[in-house]
């Protein structure tokens, strides 16, 4: 007797496991843990039924006066400060001049920083043949390319070369197709210095 109940409730544990297998069902699944699933909340590009917002939209502007995260610095009442947040003009155009003079200690400066944060995929000389950069495709694009009287510069290689610091600066800053972006970790001033080094980089290789 002992056996049969043994072997009935085997036959029932299997029924019911087989039985939940490839079946489709309609009914919404049971939630044993909320887990939060189910809340109030609004949806982007969704319509708002909140009586305040008499645009239905649910997609809120920012307050008056709010700064984007990241850009504090531009609002300094310090005028040295600020200016080191501005990589483009009032009408959208790229700066064309570092707003840190070219001394030798910002160039060192650069230099420090650039080894440490961009030689693995830019090499040493800027050529994009670094220990990471040599193992991409497409290869990293070189910013000192080969300068030869008898070799003129390639379209691609000119517009790398004669590249405004500002379109740099937002480069290293929020990063550009497979370069992820250093904002976070590479401080302002130190991405000005590193533009310094690699415009001595650029120099360097042209004489």
């Amino acid at each position: 007797m002992r056996k049969i109940t043994q072997l009935l409730i085997a036959a029932f544990a299997a029924a019911t496991l087989l039985g939940c297998r490839g079946e489709i069902s309609t009914a919404p699944p049971i939630h044993l843990q909320q887990n939060m699933d189910f809340q109030d909340k609004l949806k982007a590009q969704s319509e708002s039924k909140f009586g305040g917002w008499a645009d239905k939209r649910s997609m809120r502007l920012p307050v008056k006066g709010t700064i984007a995260r990241g850009s504090l610095g531009a609002h300094s009442k310090d005028p040295e400060i600020a200016k080191l947040h501005v990589w483009k003009t009032a009408d959208g155009k790229f700066v064309t001049e570092n707003p840190l003079p070219a001394t030798l200690a910002n160039i060192e400066r650069g230099r420090e920083r650039f080894n440490i944060n961009c030689t693995a995929c830019h090499g040493r000389n800027g050529r994009g043949v670094g220990i990471v950069g040599r193992q991409l495709f497409p290869l990293p694009p070189s910013f000192v390319p080969k300068v030869k009287d008898d070799h003129p510069l390639t379209r691609h290689e000119e517009r790398v070369y004669n590249l405004p610091v500002g379109e740099m600066f937002e480069t290293i800053t929020n990063g550009k197709a497979t370069m992820q972006q250093y904002g976070t970790q590479v401080g302002v001033r130190d991405r000005w210095c590193i533009i310094h080094y690699i415009r001595a980089l650029q120099h360097r290789a042209k004489n």
